[in-house]
């Protein structure tokens, strides 16, 4: 048991890389919207998203005060989404340690956008994108299928479009990035495969080396 349990941390820490091969269909996109995402050395587009408690975040305010750690994620109905944040409660004190600051971005309404957040580190700042503004921004949206959609409903148990807010749901590659102060992307992670996210040591180095 202690080696499934030692297994269990390391995905959740390290992470694991299977390579960039994937099937979009098979994670819900077609080959006409398949994202690209930006890439480091881009300017970070700003945004201004609502957090739980309806306050507006404005990125580059944020980065006035230090870089920023940006990740997308699908909801709470996805279990490496909540496993991954969760994962993240002991490990965003070092990213602050460094300077910086850790935002969550979701197409999830406000009222799931709120349970994303329970029992998370305060330091965990959860954005709601029901209107995919950043997602856009960033390039790591896609419409999701109707195949996929109808696999979602089955594990949340309500309409996809009631859950996200949106007439045609619209998710994002779970993509991380770091922007510097300057607002530019000095990290990136893409991997549509929802199942690969950006590690805690690739992320602590990003930020060591802004220093």
């Amino acid at each position: 048991m202690k080696y499934l349990v030692s297994g269990i941390f390391s995905f959740l820490l390290f992470g694991v890389s299977f390579g960039q091969e994937y099937n979009p269909e098979k994670l819900g996109m077609t080959n006409e919207d398949l994202p690209k995402g930006l890439e480091v050395g881009d300017k970070a587009p700003n945004i201004k998203l609502k957090d739980v408690n309806d306050s507006v975040y404005d990125l580059y305010e944020a980065l006035k005060s230090g870089p920023v750690v940006m990740n997308f994620y699908r909801g709470n109905w996805c279990p490496y989404c909540t496993r991954y944040l969760a994962s993240l409660n002991d490990s965003v004190g070092q990213i602050i340690s460094l300077g910086a600051s850790f935002i969550a971005i979701s197409p999830e309404n406000p009222e799931e956008i709120k349970k994303s957040a329970e029992g998370l580190n305060r330091n965990i700042i959860i954005l709601n994108d029901s209107k995919a503004i950043a997602m856009k921004a960033y390039d790591v949206d896609f419409y999701v299928t109707k195949k996929y959609e109808e696999k979602v409903e089955r594990k949340i148990k309500k309409s996809a479009e009631e859950f996200y807010d949106q007439e045609e749901v619209i998710f994002p590659v779970p993509a991380t990035y770091i922007i510097n102060e300057e607002g530019i992307i000095i990290y990136r992670f893409f991997d549509p495969n929802y199942s690969q996210r950006a590690t805690v040591i690739s992320i602590l180095k990003a930020l060591e080396s802004l220093k």
